[in-house]
């Protein structure tokens, strides 16, 4: 697994794998702390619960049940500082 470290206020970050990775599949850590779901770092106020990126032509926003895919660049905005992101291998 492979983490990426966030800036407060707005990151763009990738999927640093092939395929899609559920939103499911995607854990974040504070201060170095153990790894919590998504949907936990969104209600417990870590991070903004949209995120959105370019398809070509327009945004798309999603949020819960949404999927990350290899090759496309994402944003999400961070209200917290000291947040990783880290995608779990499929």
């Amino acid at each position: 697994q492979t983490g990426i470290d966030l800036g407060l206020s707005w990151n763009l970050i990738g999927v640093p794998y092939e395929g899609v990775i559920p939103w499911g599949a995607v854990r974040v850590s504070k201060d170095g702390g153990a790894l919590v779901m998504l949907d936990q770092a969104v209600s417990s106020n870590w991070i903004q619960g949209m995120f959105f990126h370019w398809n070509g032509s327009t945004y798309e926003w999603f949020t819960a049940g949404g999927s990350f895919q290899s090759l496309f660049g994402y944003w999400l905005k961070t209200k917290v500082t000291g947040l990783q992101l880290v995608f779990m291998k499929p």
